[in-house]
């Protein structure tokens, strides 16, 4: 599958990869962008740098939370939007799990 960027996200820049399990796409967001509340199925998120965002869940609860680049991890679904409050810019890869 081509790789395509995606205009209407702006915080989703490139489409790596879609299939019938997983969407792989990356994240950036320049310091004092913010995502609208958006929902994600279960993913892994892999750091491509260092950044700091400020993510806010529906239920209202506030994280700030530092990721270093290398940094992988497992989140389960959620709803949420995020901020980046540092001074560099946000690059992950996001792989959602699909059904």
């Amino acid at each position: 599958m081509p790789v395509k960027t995606l205009k209407t996200v702006p915080y989703i820049t490139t489409f790596l990869l879609e299939n019938p399990r997983v969407r792989e796409y990356e994240f950036f967001l320049k310091p004092g962008e913010r995502t609208e509340m958006h929902s994600h199925p279960d993913y892994l998120i892999y750091v491509l740098c260092d950044f700091r965002l400020r993510i806010k869940m529906a239920d209202g609860k506030i994280e700030e939370v530092d990721f270093k680049a290398g940094q992988s991890s497992y989140k389960l679904a959620q709803t949420h939007s995020v901020e980046n409050i540092g001074k560099t810019d946000a690059r992950a890869l996001i792989i959602e799990l699909k059904d």
